[in-house]
């Protein structure tokens, strides 16, 4: 697969993984948050929490791929990237704050796509930053 072809992938498994939470009665806050440490996806509002996102897109149903793609190195970059959005945005600091990990499947074989949410996907480790 292209470079482009992975973008492309990628675009398509955050605008779905966005409407998935939408539909699920989240508000999108921000999409493709960088800092110096890296992205965030999507961040959004879900009641009185803030979730972070992080969309990992695929065109073959190997979870456990897409799971190991979080690995400590890149919750680290989240947890700093996140910190940074807080730093600039004080207002939302009132709100509990949460990491999860949306994985879609898409085949572009016939456009259909299944959605994995893991809520609370894991926990900031403060101790290593």
């Amino acid at each position: 697969m292209s470079n482009k072809e992975k973008i492309s992938l990628a675009h398509t498994g955050e605008t779905l993984a966005a409407q998935y939470l939408v539909n699920k009665g989240y508000l999108i806050v921000c999409q493709n948050y960088h800092s110096a440490y890296g992205e965030i996806d999507l961040i959004a509002r879900d009641g009185t929490e803030l979730v972070m996102v992080e969309v990992k897109t695929r065109s073959s149903h190997n979870i456990k791929a897409a799971e190991d793609s979080i690995n400590k190195t890149k919750q680290n970059k989240l947890t700093l990237t996140a910190m940074q959005f807080l730093a600039e945005h004080p207002e939302l600091t009132e709100l509990s704050c949460r990491f999860d990990v949306i994985i879609v499947f898409y085949y572009r074989t016939d456009e259909s796509y299944q959605i994995r949410h893991y809520r609370n996907a894991f926990l900031p480790d403060f101790a290593e930053n």
